[in-house]
């Protein structure tokens, strides 16, 4: 009778104890396909503890409350390694999203694509606002690519604005270039209106507030100056060669 006793309390505890290594069988093999298994195992041995705590034939029982105690340390310790193992695994694969699009990120702004830059950005950081388990481990990749991306986005603003200046200073060029071969012509009326044109275009560049101080556009804006000055100078030159014309053709 107390031989029968004794292995029914050993078949109680070997029953939660299969539960206990089987999973702990498939954690150690980190496959994530096995996880829902490791999980329903943990389940199982929880549920197999309790109805064995609560057999009404051990109820009382100071062997059984000891073994009940042993049984609890051990799923405990299998559930937090689970715990660990998901968070573990999610950080990887966090890492890796980051990684990935850090490097999007990057290829499309050396390929000079600021807009696709910019999109892998806000993904970026819309993955770096990501609540993950082990966000403490994590904290030093999220402000590495935090610093990473205001870099390239500082690179992408000053790109843009160093487009944007080029192309607001091909307007006066244009004009100006249009003014330098008229006059070589010899066709000074039309030429004035587009010297004029460029005259404007400088005066509203130079003084536009989003420019000033900006060392790229100002010196290119001297340039223009002086290309308008040389012009103004030619321009006068040839009136005044004309002017002489007209007077000989009358005299």
């Amino acid at each position: 009778s107390d031989s029968l006793f004794k292995q029914e309390i050993e078949d109680g505890k070997k029953a939660v104890v299969n539960w206990i290594n089987q999973a702990e069988t498939y954690l150690a093999q980190n496959n994530a396909t096995q996880f829902p298994t490791v999980a329903l195992n943990i389940q199982s041995a929880k549920r197999g503890a309790q109805d064995f705590a609560s057999d009404p034939r051990f109820i009382g029982v100071v062997a059984v409350d000891a073994i009940v105690n042993d049984l609890g340390n051990k799923i405990r310790s299998v559930e937090g390694k689970f715990q660990e193992t998901l968070a573990n695994n999610q950080a990887k694969e966090w890492t890796a999203r980051k990684d990935d699009l850090l490097r999007l990120v990057k290829h499309y702004f050396d390929n000079k694509q600021y807009s696709r830059s910019v999109e892998e950005m806000m993904k970026l950081r819309s993955h770096l606002l990501q609540p993950i388990e082990v966000v403490a481990r994590q904290q030093a990749a999220v402000e590495e690519a935090r610093g990473k991306l205001a870099a390239i986005e500082r690179e992408i603003n000053e790109n843009l604005f160093q487009e944007e200046i080029s192309s607001q200073l091909r307007v006066p060029e244009s004009h100006l270039s249009t003014a330098e071969l008229l006059l070589r012509n010899n066709s000074s009326q039309q030429a004035l209106s587009s010297y004029q044109s460029a005259y404007d275009a400088v005066e509203a560049l130079a003084s536009d507030p989003r420019y000033l101080r900006v060392e790229a556009l100002t010196s290119r804006l001297t340039e223009l100056q002086n290309r308008l000055g040389k012009w103004k100078a030619a321009y006068a030159e040839n009136v005044c060669a004309e002017a002489i014309r007209e007077l000989q053709e009358k005299v």
